[in-house]
């Protein structure tokens, strides 16, 4: 059995996975579909990708956040080198949505973002430490929109931030903090579906920045 999280917008634990479907635990009804190289695990806990990802369902946009508070979170392992997004709406070159996701200078650092449509507005950061070690970690991105902060965790503890090289929006405050005060254009918003396993193009909706490796949520 499995306890369903009302609380959450959308949940997908990839437990004990069968066929084509990624069932949403939350009790929305936001299931998603699986495409290209993606394999349930064998331990029944989570699924394998390898240029494979995860379309989600969401036809009254409730994926969509706007500018309200967001928690993204995931169980993830991998050795990869290359950048994968883990979970993403839009999210790709951060125009519109948002996203997490693992190595974006092709290093296994984390990262996480909310786009913009004026780019200087978007907001990005990621961990100085890196996390492609084959270990299973808990990683969580939080866009507190009432505190104007964003924050990263990995494994339960905050995460020391690196310099950030994609001239995102803000400062970051006692190396851990995202502080993105008077920011007026970033919205946890797009038109492009939800993936796991991916970022999706802003324009085409198709997905990008491919992760490989495995997850569960």
């Amino acid at each position: 059995t499995y306890r369903v999280s009302t609380d959450l917008a959308g949940e997908w634990p990839l437990l004990l996975g069968r066929g084509d479907e990624a069932r949403d635990y939350s009790g929305h009804g936001h299931h998603g579909q699986l495409v290209g190289n993606v394999s349930w695990a064998a331990e029944g806990v989570g699924a394998e990708f390898d240029g494979g990802h995860i379309v989600i369902d969401d036809p009254d946009e409730a994926l969509d956040f706007g500018r309200n508070s967001l928690t993204l979170s995931a169980w993830i392992r991998t050795t990869a080198e290359g950048r994968g997004a883990i979970i993403g709406k839009g999210g790709h070159g951060l125009q519109e949505g948002y996203v997490l996701g693992i190595g974006p200078d092709e290093e296994g650092r984390i990262y996480a973002g909310v786009g913009a449509s004026n780019e200087s507005q978007a907001l990005f950061l990621y961990s100085s430490d890196e996390f492609n070690d084959g270990q299973w970690h808990h990683v969580v991105a939080v866009f507190d929109w009432d505190a104007e902060e964003a924050r990263l965790y990995v494994d339960g503890s905050q995460v020391t931030l690196g310099v950030n090289p994609h001239n995102s929006y803000g400062a970051i405050v006692n190396n851990h903090t995202l502080d993105f005060a008077g920011n007026t254009d970033a919205t946890a918003t797009s038109s492009a579906p939800l993936h796991l396993g991916a970022a999706s193009d802003a324009g085409t909706g198709n997905a990008a920045d491919l992760y490989t490796g495995d997850a569960a949520q």
